[in-house]
């Protein structure tokens, strides 16, 4: 007859029986290195993604909002004057309203805010037909215009 022998202890690591239950398990360091590695890829794109959102949206707490207006325009051709016209929509404060001409001077009349019902007059001096007359907000915490309206000069 045969004996066999069979080993009480068949784990190579585990030589001795006074190791400690979880060090016979372990056989490799590096098992938390790929979660690790997989984890902050992932935390680096969801940062990317919010960086490139914040930037391609133009998100900026600091800038106000455009002023959504409804503007008409009237033009005098005798007095060489355009009047735009306030038909709803938010307020105007005339420090934040530019008037842009093509190739025309334009002077604002009136200096105070608009709001719905109130007109502004425009004068055009040497604003000739095809000429456009725009209406520009500018935000005033920066630089930041906004187109409201355009009129072109018949």
């Amino acid at each position: 007859m045969r004996s066999v022998v069979v080993s009480v202890w068949p784990h190579p690591v585990c030589e001795k029986p006074t190791m400690k239950l979880f060090e016979t398990f372990r056989t490799d360091d590096r098992a938390v290195s790929p979660v690790l590695g997989v984890a902050l890829l992932i935390a680096m794109t969801v940062i990317l993604a919010g960086v490139v959102g914040y930037v391609a949206l133009g998100v900026d707490a600091d800038s106000a909002n455009a002023p959504q207006v409804s503007l008409k325009f009237k033009q005098d051709a005798d007095a060489g004057t355009v009047t735009m016209y306030h038909k709803g929509g938010d307020a105007l404060a005339a420090g934040e309203v530019i008037v842009k001409t093509d190739n025309a001077s334009a002077d604002p009349d009136d200096p105070g805010a608009l709001a719905t019902g109130d007109s502004y007059k425009v004068v055009t001096v040497g604003a000739t037909t095809g000429d456009v007359v725009s209406i520009v907000w500018q935000d005033p915490s920066s630089d930041r215009e906004v187109l409201l309206a355009e009129y072109t000069v018949e």
